[in-house]
């Protein structure tokens, strides 16, 4: 190994441990263990989230969101902006891990991501966010945000599917750029950006979509690509719900309750659902070194492994919402759009690969 190597993996490393010493020493100095210890539940979910967004295109929020809504009846807006700063802290040392270790990206499809994601999230922040609550909940009702996005999952999932059943395996051609797919991939990480907006993830899984089903970009690739775009969406939603919000200034009383948020008095809160400070705080020093660990785990899985890998994970979504959110079962309109929903999918996507190379003005037999 040499000189230059050993020093960026050594670097990779110090991000990590400085992050998780800054972290304790802070909740030991401002006296606060007793507050983190009692959101446990936040630390083991992201044990295994944060390990995801070093590993999937699906990120630690498409574990944070459904976990903190479906188990832990966490408010949806509070599971969006714990997302989006998790991931501010976990996805940024995953992406340090991922270029210090110069894993193959796709630099154009990164940077036309996290552009575009920006642009989607900003623009769902100022138009599609009810101003008069406190966590600014989107106006979309959470049950039909829950269930677009684990459709979104289960099309990824009937992708992944599908290129492990062909003969060819999954795809293993490099990005093709023209206008097309420059306006193509801008649109879909905008509205990616829009999705993360409400469900604290979403830039990742449609870029991937993108590049990998309509542009044939290997998964290999395609996985760091979508982490690095997530990372740079996430820091852009930490300081606009977290510091321009001002979501993570927690006021909480001595009954442990939350009584302001950004400054604004709320009615006494359980902290336990809306302690987001608390909840963050908790997870850091576990996401700060899981998200590298599954960069280094998945950098090392074969291609149908890692294609078998995202295809189980979006599957076990779609199951999970299917089962846990009860407003499919009580709301006709909901039902029926998760049925054609589903329905849907594999015709859309059949027809989206029959005419990717028309629609893209992609040469259909590339070198």
């Amino acid at each position: 190994m040499d000189g230059a190597r050993l020093k960026r993996e050594q670097l990779v490393f110090l991000v990590p441990t400085v992050v998780s010493i800054t972290a304790v020493v802070y909740v030991v100095a401002s006296g606060q263990w007793g507050r983190v210890s009692s959101h446990w539940p936040s630390s083991l979910t992201m044990a295994f989230g944060s390990f995801l967004a070093g590993s999937s295109p699906e990120g630690g929020g498409a574990v944070a969101f459904p976990v903190f809504t479906k188990v832990l009846d966490i408010e949806a807006p509070v599971a969006r902006s714990f997302g989006l700063m998790i991931q501010a802290v976990g996805m940024t040392s995953a992406s340090a891990f991922i270029l210090a270790k110069r894993r193959p990206i796709d630099v154009r499809a990164t940077v036309l991501g996290g552009l575009g994601g920006t642009v989607g999230l900003i623009i769902a922040y100022f138009t599609l966010m009810d101003t008069d609550q406190a966590f600014r909940a989107p106006i979309v009702p959470a049950a039909w945000v829950k269930v677009t996005f684990t459709l979104l999952l289960a099309t990824m999932s009937w992708i992944m599917i599908a290129a492990l059943r062909s003969k060819d395996g999954p795809p293993s051609i490099d990005m093709m750029w023209n206008k097309r797919t420059t306006v193509g991939l801008l649109l879909a990480a905008s509205l990616g950006g829009m999705f993360s907006a409400m469900t604290g993830t979403g830039v990742n899984v449609l870029l991937f979509l993108f590049v990998v089903s309509l542009c044939g970009t290997r998964a290999s690739i395609a996985v760091p690509s979508s982490i690095i775009a997530m990372t740079i969406v996430s820091i852009v939603g930490f300081a606009f719900f977290g510091l321009l919000e001002g979501q993570l200034s927690i006021g909480l009383d001595s009954a442990g309750l939350v009584t302001s948020v950004g400054g604004e008095v709320v009615p006494g809160l359980d902290a336990g659902r809306f302690d987001l400070f608390g909840l963050w705080l908790a997870a850091v020093p576990i996401v700060v070194w899981g998200a590298p660990i599954g960069s280094l785990v998945i950098a090392r899985v074969r291609e149908d492994r890692l294609v078998a890998f995202i295809a189980l994970l979006a599957a076990v979504e779609v199951v999970t919402t299917l089962v846990l959110v009860k407003q499919i079962r009580e709301e006709p309109p909901l039902l029926v759009a998760v049925i054609g929903g589903v329905a849907a999918i594999p015709f859309l996507v059949s027809s989206l690969g029959r005419a990717r190379h028309r629609l893209l003005g992609l040469d259909a037999h590339p070198r």
